[in-house]
Order: C-alpha cells, then structure tokens, then sequence
C-alpha cells in the first residue's frame, strides 16, 4: 500500500471518519423531525369513565317548587355512571415563528456536522500521512544499519585475517569485534521500531494488528521537488475546516438568539375534532347507543409575561454570541501564528536537506579515506571508528531531513487547508 492507498483505506475504516458520518445522518434525521413538527398531526384518543359517585350539584329549590321558600336549596346529581368517549383531533401550526427559526438551525445544525465530518477527515489524512511518513524513516534507518553492519562485517573478517596472519593484534581484532556486535545490536532494536511504528499506522488507518501489509516507499532521491515558499500577504481563513466551522457556530448561536427571541411573538394553530360519546347507567361497551359531534377552529396564543425567563435566556445567548466572536478574532490569530511558523519550518527543512546531502558526501570521502589507511596498517582504529560514526550519523541526519520536509510540507498545507492537494504531490 502507498500513502494514497493508505488514505483511502482510512477513509473506510477509521473509526472517527464512521462516528462523523454517522453524526452527519443524525443531522439529516433531525432536520426531518423538526420539520414534521409543521406538518398536520392526527391523534386519536379513547376514554372510559367510572363516575363511582357522581357529584351533586346544588340548585335553587324553586326550579322545582314555585312554592318553595326563597333560598332553600336542592341537591342534584347530573350524569350517569359510565361515560364513553372515541375521538380523533387534527393540530396545524399557521404561525410559529420559533418553528421557522429552529427549521433553519437545524439545517445549518447538518452543514456545521458536514463541515465537522471534512475536518475529521484531513486530521485523519494528517495522521496517516505523519504515520506513513515515521514508518518509513524507521524503515530507512533500518537500510543504513545493515549497511553500516555489513561494513563492520567486512572490517571484522579483514582484521581476523590479519590476526591470523600475525599483522594485527588481538586487541584491534577484538575491538572491531565489539563495534560489530553494537551495530547488530543497533540493528535489532531499530527493527523492533519498526515493527512498533507499522502498527501505528495500522491503528492510524484502522487496520486490525494482525493483517499483513507492505508498505510502499517514497523516492528519497526527490529532493528538487522541495522549494522555498513564501507566507503570503493575506492568508484564506475560508480554507480551513476549524474555521468554517467557528463560523458555523457562531451562525447558529445568532439563530438560537432569534428562536428565543420568536417566542414573544403570538402563536396561531388550527385544529378540528371529531368525537363520538356514549352514557350509560350499566356497564356495557357496546350495546348502548353513541352521538358524535364535530368542532373546528383556531387557537391564538398571546405570551405576555413568563416570569423574566424569556429574557435572561436571550440574554444569554447574547452572551454566548459574543464569546464566539472573540474566539473567532483569536483563531484568526492562531492561524496567522500557525502558517509563519509553518512557512519557516519548512523552508528550514528544505535548508538542512541541502546540508544534510552536503554532509553525507564529505562523511563518505573522510570514511573511504580512513578504511583504506587502517586496511594498510597506517592508520588508528580510533580515526576510522569516528569516521564510520559519522558518516552513520550523516547518513541518518539525511534521511531524517528528507522526511522531516516531508513532514513540514504536510504540516504547511495544513495550516494552509490544502492538505488533500499535497497527498496528490507526494503521490506523484
């Protein structure tokens, strides 16, 4: 797999890319349900009274006796023991400015988890990348190693012959014999870092531990593609996902404050109803006889006063508003920060991998130098030992270079939002 395989396997199976995706059908699924809100809704009820008692009601005595004396009062009961009633009611809202208000909120609700789910997306290309990236330095690291080994190898089998042969000494056989076992040692370690950073990338791109994967190296002989850049005058704010976001927000912390702010205003719904009731002195549900009746109408709701709640929540929101514009004016600042220190340590880079290849071709004439003197007898092990630790340390600092601008470049376009372009680069 190479780096855009990589990605794209990511893209799949990461577990963040699946949740973000997932928040984003929560969002579309919410959408629906606020708008059902404004859509006619049908209930059908039932009930069954047991009037156990029923109560009296008191009654001027007069209504029944012409003759009866002024104030005396009659005890009546009203009503029958068992009541039934079946009916179905329609609700529709005419006017509700908080539902026009929350429809829009939760529209933009899905653009915020839209945008969320993108930024998720290149922090999961970024750690891929920076994961890939870290692999194949410790793979690299790993190559020069074996060569370094294999050289000491050769100087060890030299020196044995020498010894064997009266020209060195057991002392110098059995130095040369420690630095070779040192450097198979070296190399065994960095051959479990190896192992330790493939799994990182596994875990990066959601591969399970156990599959086997080879992973395909980058040219390390790519070193003129990496040119200076310049910050430029104004950077686009617009291009990065973190930003859209607060933006995002900030717009609907606005909408909260105008759904709060609708409540004030009066309500107007319609309905109508359909019932069917029936009453009875005996418990029977059905063989008594059922009358219907029917209503429409409209119904206007006022809001007057709520105890101050209304208010303190607009208010609130208010607050929370303006909290979001100051931390919108300092992530502008945390951009501005980010790309110059993005631009600088990349063009750094791109300076030490010129230094680095310098370096490494110096390292490599003082290390012919010194192997061929030792060889002849003429010169100290000590000298070729320095030369052959730096030139192992030239050799790793240009392997470390080269894939520290790799690392710089992948951080710069970051900065910049630019990061799905940059995978394109590498790739070619």
């Amino acid at each position: 797999m190479d780096l855009s395989q990589c990605i794209d396997y990511a893209l799949v199976h990461h577990t963040d890319v699946l949740s973000a995706h997932i928040d984003e059908e929560i969002a579309l699924q919410n959408i629906r349900k606020t708008a059902a809100s404004g859509y006619p809704q049908i209930n059908v009820y039932g009930t069954f009274d047991d009037n156990i008692k029923i109560p009296l009601v008191a009654l001027p005595a007069i209504f029944f006796d012409r003759s009866a004396p002024a104030g005396a009062i009659v005890p009546v009961r009203f009503g029958v023991q068992y009541t039934s009633a079946a009916y179905a009611q329609l609700d529709q809202i005419i006017y509700m400015g908080s539902y026009w208000v929350g429809l829009k909120a939760s529209k933009v609700s899905r653009v915020y988890y839209c945008q969320s789910s993108q930024q998720v997306i290149e922090n999961t290309i970024y750690n891929v990348s920076k994961s890939y990236f870290q692999y194949l330095v410790s793979v690299q690291r790993v190559e020069v190693q074996k060569s370094n080994l294999e050289k000491s190898q050769n100087l060890f089998q030299i020196v044995d012959l020498q010894f064997k042969n009266d020209v060195a000494t057991k002392a110098d056989r059995d130095r040369v014999y420690v630095d070779y076992s040192n450097q198979l040692t070296e190399l065994k370690t960095l051959q479990r870092a190896v192992k330790a950073s493939l799994n990182q990338l596994k875990f990066q791109i959601g591969m399970p531990v156990g599959e086997q994967v080879e992973i395909a190296t980058v040219n390390t002989d790519t070193t003129a593609l990496f040119q200076l850049e310049e910050l430029p005058d104004k950077p686009n704010y617009w291009k990065r996902a973190d930003y859209k976001l607060m933006q995002t927000k900030r717009e609907l912390g606005a909408l909260q404050v105008k759904q709060y702010t609708s409540e004030y205003q009066p309500q107007l719904t319609a309905f109508g109803k359909y019932q069917y009731q029936s009453f009875s002195e005996e418990f029977n549900l059905w063989k008594k006889e059922w009358f219907n009746s029917q209503v429409v109408g409209l119904r206007l709701t006022v809001p007057v006063f709520s105890g101050f709640k209304r208010s303190s929540q607009v208010q609130q929101y208010k607050l929370e508003l303006k909290k979001m514009e100051i931390s919108l004016s300092r992530l502008e600042q945390q951009i501005n920060i980010e790309l110059s220190n993005a631009f600088d340590d990349f063009n750094t880079s791109v300076d030490n991998i010129r230094l680095a290849g310098e370096n490494i071709k110096l390292a490599q004439l003082v290390y012919d130098s010194e192997i061929l003197s030792y060889k002849e007898g003429v010169g100290a092990y000590s000298d070729f030992l320095n030369a052959t630790n730096s030139l192992k340390v030239a050799q790793v600092n240009y392997i470390t270079s080269l894939f520290n601008a790799y690392l710089a470049r992948l951080e710069l376009a970051k900065s910049q939002g630019k990061i799905s372009e940059v995978i394109k680069w590498i790739g070619k």
